[in-house]
């Protein structure tokens, strides 16, 4: 089975730091809306917003290839599970629809 990665898909970080038992939402949440309003993303949008290729390549500088191989093949199962959990539903919705259009299509 072959899973394709978009590589310029966009990676969002959190303006701050984790830290455990905080109400601060710049550092559990990594949306847009939310993190524009904090103090160290004015000016500074590029430092939280990165495509995955420079994600990686960032990984590789600071961990090495071997980190990055892992890490991609580890992206990779978690894609193939979370397609696979969903695809009974899809697979309904998808029958469903044709069925639908199929019969429509027939009553011309």
């Amino acid at each position: 089975m072959h899973c394709f990665l978009y590589h310029d898909g966009l990676a969002r970080f959190a303006t701050e730091d984790y830290q455990k038992n905080t109400d601060s939402l710049f550092v559990h949440l990594t949306n847009y809306a939310i993190n524009k309003e904090s103090e160290k993303f004015e000016g500074n949008e590029a430092e939280f917003k990165k495509t995955v290729t420079e994600v990686l390549d960032i990984i590789k500088e600071k961990e090495g290839q071997e980190v990055v191989d892992s890490l991609m093949l580890q992206m990779k199962d978690m894609i193939v599970k979370t397609l696979l959990i969903g695809w009974p539903h899809l697979d309904h919705n998808y029958r469903t629809v044709m069925k639908k259009a199929n019969s429509h299509s027939n009553n011309r």
